[in-house]
Parts: structure tokens; sequence; C-alpha cells
């Protein structure tokens, strides 16, 4: 079932429409939620976009649109509002994306994967997957410093991540 982030991000923060604000008394709370939610459901963007700058940028125009949006019963003032932020965080993002902070002098070989860890990705798209280094040395037939090598390097490149310390780590696709 696919679920689009911007209605969650929407239906969870809707303030004095979510229960949970009601009950708890904080509008925060329920931004909080909506993030919990996007996050637990794939959508992390490890702080790539950060929605509370842009709220906190103008509160006036963020509880005119909460505020009218309520006031109407109805979600397109807050849905136009809540777009233009993700659209303004992610062009910060592409700019920030964009400084010699991420540019790299790396030979191009050191982007080249092998077969090997080809077939690693491969058995990982499964979103709730993981592998572990002996099971890539049982699944190849290969040595522990080799299978250690390709999830390193897998896990260097950004396409995995790694979890958990010592002999319990196992591997994720990002």
């Amino acid at each position: 079932m696919w679920v689009d982030p911007t209605e969650i991000g929407l239906e969870s923060h809707s303030c004095e429409g979510c229960v949970l604000t009601r009950y708890f008394g904080h509008k925060e709370f329920s931004l909080n939620i909506a993030k919990d939610v996007l996050v637990k459901l794939g959508y992390d963007f490890r702080g790539f976009i950060v929605l509370d700058e842009y709220f906190r940028h103008d509160l006036i125009s963020y509880r005119q649109a909460v505020e009218t949006s309520e006031r109407n019963k109805n979600m397109t003032v807050w849905l136009e509002y809540f777009c233009q932020g993700v659209a303004m965080e992610l062009e910060k993002t592409v700019e920030a994306l964009k400084t010699q902070r991420f540019q790299t002098e790396l030979p191009s070989t050191y982007w080249s994967i092998n077969e090997r860890q080809r077939q690693i990705l491969n058995l990982l798209e499964n979103p709730t997957a993981k592998i572990t280094n002996k099971l890539v040395q049982k699944m190849f037939k290969i040595s522990q410093i080799t299978a250690s090598r390709d999830l390193a390097k897998l896990a260097s490149l950004g396409l995995l991540f790694s979890r958990g310390k010592g002999r319990s780590v196992y591997y994720t696709k990002v």
C-alpha cells in the first residue's frame, strides 16, 4: 500500500483537529507524530529537510494557514503552506549539496562495485531484508575479511546502513 507522505504530514499536523494535540495541548506534539509516522514508513530525510525551521521562520503565516484550515474545514490552505515549506527546504538541501563539503576528489574506480557486491545489494531489495557478514561468507564462499571489505565498501558508498556493534552487526539497504 502506497501512502502519500504529504497526506500523513497534513493529517498528523492538522493542529486543533488532531485528537492527540487536543489531549496533550501541544501543537508540536502533532508535528512529531507526523515525523515519526513518516520515518516508520521509510521517509527518513535524515536532517536534509527540516520543516521546523520553515514553520518557526514565519509564525504568523503558520498560524494563519492552520487557523484558516480549521475555520473553513478545508485543508487546501494548509496543504499549500506545507508544500511550499517542503519545496523551500528541498532547495536549501540542493544548495547545500553543491557546496565544497559534499565535493570529493575520489578516483572513478572508488564508485565501481564488483558483481558480488551487486548481488548483495540485490538480496537487500526488500525493505525489511538484512544481511550479516556471516551470511555473506556462506553465500559466496569467501573469507571473513573479504565479506567485511565488501560490506564496508557498500556502507562507505552509502548503499548500506550498518546497525548494531561487534558480532551482532547487520546491514540494511539505505
